[in-house]
């Protein structure tokens, strides 16, 4: 099981600086600007999920002493993460007026989540040719494969004037099942929910009833290609990874 939790440093972190920064604000305000400050409170439901998709293959013959030596490693797996709130969940957006972003205070540990996360794979190596009396075929353990459940904790931070993110910690390691071999080269960075920016206007947090943020990424990834045609020492290698993760944020303000 991944090892995640609601209390994650990260999401922790975020949340006590929202807090904190909540506080400070209306506590320190001067009697003139005391009406400048406002809060407002909203229920928030949260969806977010992930799905991965990935392959290799490496082929090595060549000519040996009596026929050839075959060598042939592949593989093919597959994740999926969903993470929701348990229902409506209160939290606070603070104005301080000005051009100061409106601040989302979720809690001390964060908006609450629960998670699935299930991957499957397979990756093996075969053996043929002169080479097959002398070297077992091997294959990758399966045994952690499955799906999981966890819960994890969850803020909000504004990563531009008009792009939204969420901050959290989620643990994607998975002891004994395969996700690819180790040489992937993600095009633009590893998967993370985090980095996932939604476009929202700051000017509804506070003032609109009901909306709705969404955010959406795709990452890519290749495995180094290689394709030696030399009919006495042929190689080849070829691999791909996709994956996208998604999240939405519905805010509806709470009635007075």
């Amino acid at each position: 099981m991944p090892d995640v939790r609601a209390r994650s440093p990260r999401v922790r972190r975020a949340a006590a600086g929202a807090a904190a920064l909540v506080a400070a604000t209306l506590a320190c305000a001067s009697p003139a600007a005391a009406a400048r400050p406002s809060t407002t409170e909203y229920r928030v439901t949260f969806h977010a999920e992930m799905s991965e998709r990935w392959e290799f293959r490496e082929l090595s013959s060549r000519e040996c002493t009596v026929g050839r030596c075959v060598r042939e490693e592949k593989g093919a797996g597959s994740a999926r993460i969903t993470l929701d709130s348990a229902g409506p969940t209160p939290v606070t957006v603070l104005r301080t007026g000005g051009n100061a972003a409106p601040m989302i205070h979720v809690g001390t540990d964060g908006l609450a989540l629960r998670g699935s996360y299930r991957r499957d794979g397979a990756h093996t190596t075969d053996y043929s040719g002169e080479w097959e009396s002398a070297n077992p075929d091997e294959a990758e353990a399966t045994t952690g494969c499955g799906a999981r459940s966890f819960k994890t904790g969850l803020g909000f931070d504004w990563a531009g004037r008009r792009e939204l993110r969420v901050v959290t910690a989620i643990d994607q390691m998975r002891a004994d099942c395969p996700s690819g071999p180790p040489n992937f080269d993600w095009d633009d960075g590893a998967p993370d929910l985090s980095a996932v920016l939604a476009a929202a206007s700051r000017s509804r947090f506070g003032k609109t009833r009901q909306f709705t943020v969404r955010g959406q990424r795709k990452w890519t990834g290749t495995v180094p290609p290689m394709n030696r045609t030399d009919p006495d020492d042929t190689f080849q290698r070829s691999g791909s990874v996709e994956a996208t993760w998604q999240w939405q944020a519905t805010f509806q303000r709470r009635k007075r």
